[in-house]
């Protein structure tokens, strides 16, 4: 259940930074008189950490089970299935973490004159704190944001790969073992996708 929510987290977590899900969460608060988006943006972490990803790998522990006519009950396929998407959870994880590391890196000079400055050794100049900023949205950034979605998609299925082999050998009904947990792989991936193109900033900045 752990890896199921950290995987799922990875992209509640960055999806709830991006403009139009803000939006969409000021406008939901607006539409129900709030005052400030908190209740909404609750709901929707606990839908997103809690009933999404249980309904997601139960459909596909279902669909799977069905079609390869699988022995093994839902709560097995689950708990082995669910640790192939790790890979693709992290991949998720790195491409958003790096979005927000690229800024500090890009103000590290700046950073360490601030500092030789205020201990009395401004040997490096006067830090140049507007020049310091990265453009967070640089075509090499979203290039390497995507390779490492396509990295988590390629490991992921190939850890399912194994697992259904495991299960069926290799047979048609590995395939049809595989298909569903595929599809639930393929939709996280292009979730990713949408979010590594959409401008992204942190919370509470969309009034």
């Amino acid at each position: 259940m752990l890896a199921l929510v950290t995987v799922f987290a990875a992209f509640a977590n960055a999806a709830g930074m991006v403009q139009p899900v803000l939006a969409a969460e000021h406008a939901a608060a607006t539409r129900l008189g709030l005052a400030s988006t908190d209740l909404v943006f609750s709901a929707g972490l606990a839908l997103a950490l809690l009933v999404v990803p249980a309904a997601a790998v139960v459909a596909a522990a279902a669909t799977s089970r069905r079609l390869a006519a699988e022995s093994l009950p839902l709560r097995a396929l689950v708990g082995r299935f669910t640790f192939a998407l790790i890979p693709l959870g992290l991949a998720m994880w790195t491409a958003h973490f790096l979005f927000h590391a690229l800024p500090g890196i890009a103000a590290l000079p700046a950073l360490v004159r601030r500092v030789a400055a205020d201990l009395g050794a401004p040997l490096f100049g006067a830090p140049r704190w507007a020049t310091s900023a990265a453009p967070a949205a640089s075509e090499w950034l979203t290039a390497v944001q995507l390779i490492l979605l396509d990295g988590g998609l390629l490991a992921s299925a190939y850890f399912a790969w194994r697992i259904a082999i495991h299960l069926r050998g290799r047979s048609r009904h590995a395939v049809a073992l595989l298909a569903p947990w595929t599809a639930l792989m393929a939709v996280l991936w292009i979730a990713g996708v949408w979010i590594v193109f959409q401008p992204m900033q942190m919370r509470g900045m969309v009034h």
